[in-house]
């Protein structure tokens, strides 16, 4: 775990783990936070994509890392992670605004991202237990992120959104849509 606070790293026995959390270290706190749920989910991916020797990429397809995938596939990987090395929120809002220019949308993103966040503290970081509790909070996501996309992309010959599958080795159409 890393604590800003006191500028502390705590290390469990593996090597993805120091990576892991080293990572973290990097991101600068700031007043426009990007929140817990983009800072894990863009950590795991960056240490599985560009550290992790563990075949079991992605912590068994943890769900933050399924959404800040469909954010980069939205409005680009350079400004997802450009919002995550500055840990500003605003980066994020204004590429969003450029799609759809309803503010309440972003805002109803982090609001969702957060009480996913909640959730997942609330059941002791139980994985298992807080994603059959945030299912609600996982659809809605997922349906603005969708009409993101298909916004943004309108004359895509399939109009679906892309994902990948639980490994992460291959892209797959994501089966939740809209009706």
């Amino acid at each position: 775990a890393y604590f800003p606070a006191i500028y502390t790293i705590e290390l469990y026995n593996d090597d993805d783990s120091i990576c892991h959390e080293f990572f973290h270290s990097t991101v600068p706190e700031t007043s426009n936070d990007i929140g817990d749920f983009m800072h894990e989910g863009i950590t795991l991916i960056l240490n599985d994509e560009y550290y992790s020797r563990n075949l079991n990429t992605y912590q068994m397809g943890d769900d933050r890392v399924i959404y800040m995938k469909m954010l980069m596939e939205t409005i680009g990987t350079d400004k997802v992670l450009e919002a995550y090395s500055k840990n500003d929120w605003r980066i994020i809002e204004t590429e969003l605004l450029k799609i759809n220019p309803d503010s309440s949308i972003p805002n109803r993103i982090r609001e969702l991202m957060d009480k996913y966040t909640e959730i997942f503290v609330a059941n002791n970081f139980d994985r298992i237990t807080a994603n059959r509790e945030a299912e609600s909070v996982k659809n809605e996501l997922a349906e603005i992120m969708i009409d993101y996309y298909e916004t943004k992309y309108p004359n895509n010959e399939e109009s679906v959104f892309y994902v990948y599958d639980a490994h992460f080795m291959q892209r797959v159409n994501w089966k939740f849509r809209k009706t």
